[in-house]
């Protein structure tokens, strides 16, 4: 009998590292999220009126307004919420509630993130937020090439408004909740 458990055992704790190690993505069967309206020129097609999100979560983090600080936004597809704050430390109370090792999408416009637009200083509010994120495992998005889930877009001759509240966008193609 002892024979047969030690290396069931073995390999069973094989599979429990391994799983540990690596993160296991999670496809979702929830509808893409609106996170962005855009405006103008490109938005005169339906289909390019809003940005969508298809991963679990994104992060927006917008100090393009000098004068109030950085805008912070997380949204999250399978609750269908948006968290806006100007408060880093409401931020980071919402991102300790995330899964560690969770795949976060930093979205971003012309191929770059919000905070970096103009050469933007990394301040120690945007360092908290990413020492956060390390300590808790997550992997962070910010291209297609890393990932095709990926929420960017180019506003060069539109205008765009980052939605704040879930229900802003287009209704979901179905009357149930759309991550049933």
């Amino acid at each position: 009998m002892n024979a047969y458990r030690t290396p069931t055992l073995a390999v069973a704790l094989l599979f429990v590292i391994a799983g540990c190690q690596h993160p296991v993505v999670r496809e979702s069967n929830c509808e893409p999220m609106p996170i962005i309206k855009l405006s103008g020129a490109h938005a005169r097609v339906a289909a390019n009126k809003y940005v969508m999100l298809k991963m679990d979560y994104g992060l927006i983090i917008d100090n393009g307004d000098k004068k109030y600080g950085a805008d912070y936004y997380l949204f999250l597809r399978n609750e269908r919420r948006i968290v806006k704050t100007r408060n880093v430390r409401v931020f980071l109370t919402e991102i300790v509630k995330l899964p560690d090792g969770s795949e976060i999408d930093v979205i971003g416009k012309c191929t770059v993130p919000f905070y970096n637009e103009y050469g933007v200083k990394i301040d120690n509010e945007y360092a908290r937020v990413m020492d956060l994120l390390r300590r808790k495992n997550c992997r962070l998005i910010g291209s297609f090439e890393e990932d095709k889930r990926h929420a960017s877009f180019c506003y060069c001759g539109t205008g765009f408004t980052i939605l704040d509240k879930y229900g802003s966008g287009p209704a979901s193609s179905t009357n149930a909740h759309p991550c049933r």
